[in-house]
């Protein structure tokens, strides 16, 4: 699938009467990646904050606690990760080939290759903040898509949102 993404952005970068729809596209695949940044811990939550049920099954597997601690914490940076990285892929091979704005592709470029290098990183920070929260205070996290709704989870979704956004910027 990765591979066909590629191949048709490739195909669309060389196609000169789609150059509009190319850095239309391109500008959108950084738009829904930024986007992500800031809400993708909020939809992948396959990590502490929904095994916090869990917890007295995973005390009893024969794995170190920083082992669990670990393998709960990198599932949803990888998962989130490969598909920034797909994005910026999409971006980079869009982006550049626009020359009416006046940036070289060898910058478009450069900078989609720092972006990857750091967001495995800006991907871990984004997650520690509510994984960490949901250890120190379990009380405070709803552990199912499915709990109770109304206006102290709003509250709850509000704050822990602009919390890990303070600790990402």
């Amino acid at each position: 699938m990765i591979i066909t993404i590629v191949c048709i952005c490739v195909v669309i970068r060389q196609m000169p009467d789609l150059g509009g729809t190319a850095a239309v596209v391109g500008m959108l695949a950084s738009m829904v990646m930024s986007w992500s940044l800031l809400v993708g811990p909020q939809i992948l939550r396959q990590d502490f904050r929904q095994d916090l049920l869990l917890a007295d099954v995973l005390k009893t597997y024969p794995v170190p606690p920083w082992q669990i601690a670990l393998g709960e914490l990198l599932a949803p940076v990888v998962i989130l990760t490969a598909f920034h990285w797909l994005l910026l892929l999409i971006a980079a091979i869009l982006l550049s080939n626009v020359h009416s704005v006046g940036v070289s592709s060898g910058l478009v470029i450069s900078i989609a290759a720092g972006a990857a290098v750091v967001m495995p990183a800006l991907n871990l920070i984004i997650f520690q903040v509510p994984n960490a929260a949901a250890l120190l205070f379990p009380g405070w996290f709803m552990t199912s898509r499915g709990g109770p709704g109304g206006i102290e989870a709003m509250g709850s979704g509000s704050s822990s949102s602009s919390v890990s956004f303070w600790f990402s910027s």
